[in-house]
């Protein structure tokens, strides 16, 4: 009879790095946050701001925040869209 390794029948171990629910995704609430600059910038920087809080908490507590990436994007992009648009149309005009 020949051996063989039997394995792959014992459960992985469980690791204490993992959580067994997901960290919460922030990609939606970056999306909602992008179209909340057009209705006015300081609500957008207002929610961004509490949003991204958040994400580096969740962050801290599982070790990874989907979305955080976008969230500071977001903190980014308008301003500096703002400021290109400013120079753009400085120099056209």
């Amino acid at each position: 009879m020949q051996q063989y390794n039997q394995n792959w029948q014992t459960p992985p171990p469980i690791n204490n790095n993992y959580y067994l629910v997901p960290p919460p995704s922030y990609t939606w609430r970056a999306v909602l946050v992008l179209f909340l600059y057009w209705a006015g910038y300081f609500p957008g920087l207002i929610l961004n701001l509490i949003l991204l809080v958040k994400a580096l908490d969740t962050k801290a507590q599982y070790g990874e925040a989907p979305g955080l990436g976008c969230l500071i994007l977001t903190l980014i992009a308008p301003p500096a869209m703002i400021i290109l648009v400013y120079f753009l149309l400085a120099h056209l005009f």
